[in-house]
């Protein structure tokens, strides 16, 4: 679990990275409550690739 850990976080900081440079951006965030009573939040982050010109989703 250490290894994903540490690949998670390698991955995200990329994507912060990448969204920061990013001029257009768009998010979107969820909450819901499951059966069990259990909070759930979904963010969902749209943001435009420099190099590319793709637009990217990012799900958090």
């Amino acid at each position: 679990t250490e290894l994903l850990e540490a690949t998670s976080e390698v991955i995200d900081k990329q994507i912060l990275t990448k969204i920061r440079e990013s001029i257009i951006i768009s998010i979107m965030a969820d909450e819901g409550t499951d059966i069990n009573h259990h909070q759930n939040l979904s963010i969902c982050t749209r943001y435009c690739n420099q190099d590319t010109g793709q637009y990217i989703i990012a799900l958090y």
